[in-house]
């Protein structure tokens, strides 16, 4: 999305061309994403991109089972994240120096320190938020944790890079798929969200009967709340074909889990 241009129009023409490649070929969504104020050298795909001639390198990382490792669930709300802070700052300055002693040769820029999930439980962001809140994640305090999961991210000792947020996406992990197909997650829920991280929405299954318009409009609030709060943000939705609100997705990979279509 470019501001100085129309934002509806904008979102218009990448709600079509989704649609578009639903009947094309349907897998290709999770290679296709919308984005906002995205900078370069997001190393989380589909926002990437790098306008220069010289290599370079960032790097993106998935923390949710180091987090499930070493996180002390016992302790109160406020002290759980701080707790969290000192651990996953000593971690990631000593993955940093590994890392660049390594790779001289090419410039460095950064980590991305987003916490990205993967889809099995061991891995699961969904986990964590529930082990912190005590409740379904999506339930009161949500936005919060999210607030304070993306404050350790934005503020770790390290050369960061990228969105340094909270991820959500619901077909990466199984608790968050299980809880969008409870409806304890929305898209709405996720976009609120997504006001206090710098992620966006990732992954989020919809049916083959939503409307351009109704897609257009997920990428107009998207684009509205990137430029309004001065924050990276994106989009990617997915879809199979011939599918209505009530299916269940069938996506066949290790890397994405399957749950109820809503819209």
């Amino acid at each position: 999305f470019l501001p100085e241009e129309s934002l509806s129009k904008q979102a218009l023409i990448a709600a079509q061309l989704f649609t578009k490649i639903i009947e094309l070929d349907y897998k290709s969504t999770f290679r296709i994403g919308v984005q906002a104020n995205c900078p370069e050298l997001i190393p989380f795909y589909p926002a990437s991109y790098y306008k220069g001639t010289q290599p370079k390198y960032a790097l993106g990382i998935q923390t949710p089972t180091t987090i499930n490792q070493i996180a002390n669930f016992n302790l109160s709300f406020d002290e759980i994240f701080d707790d969290l802070f000192d651990k996953i700052n000593v971690k990631l300055m000593e993955f940093e120096n590994k890392i660049t002693e390594k790779n001289e040769k090419y410039e460095y820029e950064g980590i991305d320190s987003s916490f990205a999930p993967m889809v099995e439980e061991k891995d699961s962001i969904g986990a964590i938020y529930e082990k912190i809140l005590k409740d379904k994640i999506g339930s009161y305090k949500t936005l919060t944790a999210t607030a304070k999961f993306t404050e350790i991210a934005k503020n770790l000792n390290i050369k960061k890079t990228g969105f340094c947020g909270m991820m959500l996406p619901p077909l990466e992990d199984s608790i968050l798929a299980k809880r969008f197909s409870e409806g304890e997650l929305t898209i709405q829920k996720l976009l609120y969200y997504s006001s206090v991280c710098a992620c966006g929405l990732d992954t989020i299954p919809v049916s083959s009967k939503v409307s351009k318009q109704n897609i257009a409009d997920i990428y107009l609030d998207m684009a509205t709340l990137a430029y309004k709060h001065n924050k990276p943000l994106s989009v990617r939705l997915m879809s199979i074909p011939n599918s209505k609100p009530g299916d269940m997705t069938t996506f066949d990979s290790p890397y994405i889990c399957n749950t109820k279509l809503i819209i």
